[in-house]
Formats: structure tokens, sequence, C-alpha cells
């Protein structure tokens, strides 16, 4: 953030709508759950396997980080090599906590962009204003 005051760049806070059920549960992994409450397929008492993550599911955010890292170096953001939640390009600086995205730029038309292809690429992400809100911390 300090980085950011010193290089006057503009900042903007995003929340990842349903985060953890947008990445998908690897082949190479099998994870079984109960039907829900209600639903009935067959006899009632057969198990679901996953294709998708689920809130709850330890493995959950891990599996979103790396769709979100996939999706973000598809945009031209480098991962850190120091902090893997750090992506920079040559005009962005984002950075990602859980289902919290904080982009910083020289221009709104710049982080919109990206906003913009981030969506277009199956990220539901929601604007909601500057780091001065993120994650509850108040910057004055």
């Amino acid at each position: 953030m300090i980085l950011a005051i010193k290089l006057q760049l503009i900042s903007v806070q995003c929340d990842i709508t349903a985060a953890f059920i947008h990445a998908r549960v690897p082949a190479t992994e099998s994870i079984y759950v109960h039907q829900p409450r209600g639903f009935h397929r067959g006899k009632g008492d057969e198990v679901l396997r996953l294709k998708r993550t689920l809130y709850g599911l330890k493995q959950s955010p891990w599996y979103f980080f790396q769709y979100v890292t996939e999706r973000l170096i598809k945009q031209g953001l480098t991962a850190s090599k120091l902090d893997p939640c750090l992506f920079i390009s040559k005009s962005l600086i984002v950075i990602i906590y859980v289902d919290d995205i904080l982009i910083y730029g020289k221009s709104d038309d710049e982080i919109n962009e990206l906003i913009e292809r981030l969506k277009q690429d199956d990220i539901a992400l929601h604007r909601e204003g500057t780091a001065e809100g993120y994650l509850g911390v108040d910057i004055q």
C-alpha cells in the first residue's frame, strides 16, 4: 500500500462471488459427498462424486487459488517468487487474499479492462471500492 501511494496508483477492491465453487476437482482426486437432504437419486443412499469444489472442503481454498492464478497469468500477470499471492504486470499490481482481490494501476481504465477480461474468463468479480476498505482496514 505504501508503494501504491509513492507511485500514485489507483486502487480497486473486488470480491469473487461464490469463489470456491469455481474450481474443478482434479481427475486424479475423488471426493464423494452424501446426497443433500431432499435430493433423492436412485435409492437415496448413493453418494455423489464432485466435479467442482464446495465450501467446507479442506482442498477448496488451494484449488480455487490455482484456478485464479491460471487466469491471472493468462491475462499477462506474473506471480511473485517471494509471495504467491502477489501478481505483477508492467502496469498493474494484483494481490489476492482468499476471495478478495486488490488491484492497483495507473488508471481506472487499465483496472476496469482487467476486471472485464477476468469476468469473461469465468471469474465472478464484484467491484466493491478502494484499498481503504480492503479486509476492513481503514487507511487515511
